[in-house]
């Protein structure tokens, strides 16, 4: 997770736990998508990947909604 931005401690406290549910939500609904298939994954030319990321789990999750 990367570092928030939030003033507050009570802003942290409110969110932390929000962006823990997402990508848990995200990483569930991609797993349930693929049922044992392999993931598609964008190449860039300047980019070379051996395995998806989770930009690539959100696009997979953002086009079947």
């Amino acid at each position: 997770m990367e570092t928030q931005r939030q003033w507050s401690a009570q802003a942290i406290s409110r969110t932390t736990p929000a962006i823990l549910g997402l990508y848990s939500i995200v990483t569930l609904v991609a797993n349930e998508l693929l049922a044992g298939q392999a993931m598609m994954m964008r190449h860039s030319a300047w980019y070379a990947k051996d395995s998806p990321t989770f930009s690539d789990t959100v696009a997979l999750v953002r086009r079947s909604i």
